[in-house]
């Protein structure tokens, strides 16, 4: 599972929190399941409305874009913690889509014969 800190601000309050999530992507050729864990045993402090602790994210990948499918807040009891799961989704697939960009090749140095 890969670590990610998520910055979020409640909506009722000004002051961002950072919360500890690991995630794992498994793929079924464009389709990706974002599987998500809150990490309790850090020394970020958990807010008791983030429940539940574990929740998936489905999306598409097309043409190097994802788009998000479905997000698993039916079993959430807070507004903030639907939010806090729409903001986890966006930072990951954000960050993995950043991942999966090719890289420029590097030009091959030609030196001068003399």
């Amino acid at each position: 599972m890969k670590p990610i800190l998520i910055a979020y601000t409640q909506a009722d309050k000004e002051q961002s929190i950072l919360i500890p999530v690991s995630y794992e992507i498994a793929h079924e050729d464009d389709l990706r399941t974002i599987s998500c864990t809150i990490e309790q045993k850090t020394g970020y402090p958990i807010p008791m409305w983030l429940r539940p602790f574990k929740f998936q994210i489905k999306s598409l990948r097309r043409d190097g874009q994802y788009e998000t499918l479905y997000s698993d807040t039916g079993n959430v009891n807070s507004l903030d913690a639907s939010l806090f799961i729409d903001k986890a989704s966006e930072n990951i697939i954000s960050l993995e889509a950043s991942l999966d960009k090719p890289k420029p090749k590097e030009k091959k140095k030609t030196i001068p014969v003399q």
